[in-house]
């Protein structure tokens, strides 16, 4: 679940510096009361010393509304803005830059979809919803004054809705779809990538079926380019590549716990920037007592615990979006199936500019209407009714690992997840969830004619893989193909390396602590260089010194993604040097700067068969050494001693209005060296599209339940809980985020009354 990645960086007028100069104007109350009229009893709120709410409400309704509350005063510019994106309103806040952008998204029927949803939550659900909006904008109606963003920006704050809430989870059903740039790609280079280019640069793990060999015929037809607003969208939303394809989770079943009972792991790997994607609550109200990690602009936890059941999420890499080409009749008219079809206008606007996007029976075009073939998006979020709020809050009040699977039994999501699941009596389970589309007449790795084969989408697929107590007294997942048939409908799933060290460390002792489980989500071996690396350099004679010298430091390396290693510096830059020299000679020098601009550490060709472009293997070794260690003296010095993969990988949090420092820097997380890769445990994934490789998809938090004792659960995100620049809990969970270390996450009434700090009380006074 990545936050948007839309550059937002301001040109400050001077009356814009006595804003900044008032910024802490906006900092909300803490202790005291305040008013929150959709309450039927007071609420208490106490905050602890990291900012963590702990709500103690008489009903759940009360303390929805509370949580509603809290995320007002906490996170309001940022649920904000997800909002205006998904919605296409961000012109009247940045300007004409994003006319492109809001058009497309108004265009793009996901609003239409969101009130489709709406209507199909249980009432319930949208009672529970109603709770959370009205506290919400009771919350921001308490702030002194908006937010300093809304202030530069000279913007007001409209009015939270219910359909609101699905703004956030479109974004994030669509950061967590990893296929778009891979067919992205394939399009791009179409007069390069062959049907079975295709499956030795995509189908990395031998997922799926094989690319289709119409494909070849497909791809040398007269097709339209991908129109601005698309590409507005995919920029926005962080466009190619796709670093944060990793996430890790796992059970530790009672008999190899040390005291009996589960312990629940998860750490989910997303595009983090400032603040952070997630902010911890504690809620308490009638039959409801949750604590975990939440999404502002959203009711509910969404990873956590209650009283009795621990849950975790990872990613399936399910593909949920497919591009569709199809064949133009006319200006306005298109062949879908062997039957033509009208385009259908939607009138859009943005900016005091008017204009029309098209939609079809299977979505909307993504493409001008130059060229004899159009491409349409198919994204599942645009079809299924997402009924995710359903099955979270029944998850929410599961008394056992049965009832936490039943919760999703029925509700469609357009976020497929992989849930571990364990409760206090010793069950435990992983199970596959979600909608998962079911094809026929192609793989979905690269685009499709619709044209010829019309709508391709079958359903959702009945029955995902899972387990339920397994001998072996774990289970556990990090976005691999998991064993057995049933796991071949989807072609994007990661390269085995972080699921197989899990693995392996998971049978290294007989029984595990929580602390075990902190060290394992810390681990830095990166799996695929110590699989591969000894074979590739064996027999390599380098022909140069930046060859030797780069062949030396590989050889001598122990395979850890420490910050501190040249090593690790050294196999990141001979990773990209090797694909170049692979790869060019086949798709040309701009072709293969395009796929490493899409592949990255935690995916690439060395986990697929790419021995065909290796006509001589010694050789490109050898030139991706000397390579390596050539751009490594020119960005590094030329002493090979002091070479560090921390000061080549910086961690860098940055504020949407602080991007690359200047006036508001302070707005950002200190910048830090950065250890891990794509492919260790404590992933970090990064680019190749230039020198400097920036941590990208990340850790975006920590958290361990021990089924023993909940209360000593624990978590850890990378930021603070409030989102108010120059607010004492801006960077509260930074600190021991970037230490390697864990913070309490406290549930237990006597813990939160020894660690409150603030206490405000919130009544339901007119």
């Amino acid at each position: 679940m990545r936050l948007l990645a839309l550059a937002a960086t301001l040109t400050l007028p001077g009356c814009a510096l006595t804003k900044l100069a008032a910024v802490k104007k906006s900092h909300p109350q803490l202790d005291g009361e305040l008013v929150l009229p959709a309450l039927s009893a007071p609420v208490q709120v106490h905050r602890d010393a990291l900012g963590v709410p702990h709500i103690r409400a008489e009903t759940e309704a009360d303390a929805m509304a509370a949580l509603g509350f809290v995320h007002a005063q906490d996170r309001l510019f940022q649920a904000d803005l997800r909002r205006r994106l998904a919605w296409g309103q961000l012109t009247p806040w940045l300007g004409d830059r994003t006319v492109e952008l809001d058009m497309f998204m108004q265009g793009s029927g996901l609003r239409d979809q969101a009130l489709e949803s709406l209507a199909h939550l249980r009432p319930e659900s949208r009672a529970l919803l109603a709770a959370y909006v009205a506290g919400f904008n009771a919350g921001a109606e308490s702030l002194p004054a908006l937010p300093i963003e809304y202030r530069l920006l000279k913007a007001d704050f409209e009015p939270w809705t219910a359909v609101d809430l699905y703004a956030t989870v479109y974004l994030q059903s669509w950061n967590l779809a990893e296929n778009p740039p891979y067919e992205a790609l394939a399009l791009l280079l179409r007069d390069r990538i062959s049907s079975t280019d295709a499956d030795r640069l995509f189908r990395l793990s031998g997922e799926g079926p094989p690319t289709e060999a119409a494909w070849d015929e497909l791809r040398t037809r007269d097709i339209a380019p991908f129109s601005a607003g698309y590409l507005a969208f995919t920029g926005a939303m962080g466009g190619m590549p796709k670093t944060a394809e990793a996430s890790n989770n796992w059970v530790v079943g009672p008999e190899r716990s040390a005291d009996g009972k589960p312990i629940v792991a998860n750490d989910p790997h997303l595009g983090q920037g400032v603040p952070s994607l997630w902010y911890a609550a504690h809620l308490q109200g009638g039959e409801l007592h949750v604590a975990g990690v939440t999404l502002a602009g959203v009711p509910g936890v969404v990873i956590g615990h209650n009283e009795r059941v621990a849950w975790g999420l990872t990613n399936v890499m399910t593909d949920s979006v497919d591009l569709a080409v199809v064949q133009k009749l006319g200006e306005q008219e298109v062949l879908i199936g062997g039957e033509p079809e009208r385009l259908q206008p939607v009138k859009v606007g943005a900016g005091g500019q008017e204009g029309v996007a098209w939609r079809t029976s299977l979505g909307p075009v993504v493409s001008t209407l130059d060229g004899d073939h159009l491409v349409i998006l198919r994204w599942h979020a645009l079809v299924i009714p997402e009924t995710a709020l359903d099955a979270f809050l029944d998850l929410n009040r599961a008394d056992s690992v049965q009832e936490g699977l039943d919760a999703f039994r029925s509700p469609q999501l357009s976020i497929a997840q992989n849930l571990v699941i364990a409760d206090v009596d010793g069950d435990f389970a992983w199970q596959q969830v979600g909608t998962v589309i079911a094809r026929q007449g192609h793989s979905g790795r690269v685009p499709h004619d619709a044209s010829a084969l019309g709508d391709t989408w079958k359903g959702a697929v009945a029955e995902l893989p899972g387990e339920r107590r397994p001998e072996g007294g774990t289970v556990h997942t990090a976005n691999a193909k998991p064993a057995g048939d049933r796991a071949q409908f989807t072609s994007f799933y990661v390269p085995p390396w972080r699921h197989g060290r899990i693995g392996e460390l998971l049978a290294e002792q007989e029984t595990f602590t929580p602390e075990d489980m902190t060290r394992i989500q810390g681990d830095l071996v990166e799996s695929q260089a110590r699989a591969l690396l000894p074979a590739m350099l064996a027999g390599v004679t380098p022909s140069t010194p930046e060859a030797e010298t780069c062949h030396g430091l590989l050889s001598d390396w122990d395979h850890l993604m420490t910050a501190d290693s040249a090593g690790a510096a050294a196999w990141a830059l001979f990773q990209r040097e090797f694909h170049r020299e692979l790869l060019t000679e086949e798709l040309g020098e701009d072709g293969a700067a395009l796929y490493l601009s899409v592949a990255g550490s935690g995916r690439n060709a060395l986990s697929g068969d790419h021995t065909e472009y290796l006509p001589d293997p010694a050789a490109t070794v050898d030139a991706a050494l000397h390579g390596a260690c050539l751009v490594l003296a020119e960005e590094l010095g030329p002493d090979p001693t002091i070479w560090t993969w921390g000061e080549l990988h910086p961690l860098r949090l940055e504020h949407p209005f602080a991007r690359g420092g200047g006036l508001l820097g302070k707005w950002n997380m200190e910048a830090l060296p950065w250890p891990g890769n794509g492919n260790t445990v404590a992933a970090a994934g990064h680019t190749w599209r230039r020198d400097e490789m920036p941590v990208g998809g990340m850790v975006s938090m920590r958290m361990v339940m021990p089924l023993g004792d909940l209360g000593a659960s624990t978590l850890v995100h990378p930021g603070g809980q409030s989102g108010q620049p120059r607010h004492p809990l801006y960077a509260s969970h930074y600190g021991a985020f970037v230490a390697g270390e864990t913070a309490p996450l406290w549930f237990d009434a006597e813990d939160v009354a020894r660690e409150t700090v603030w206490t405000l009380t919130l009544t339901p006074g007119s």
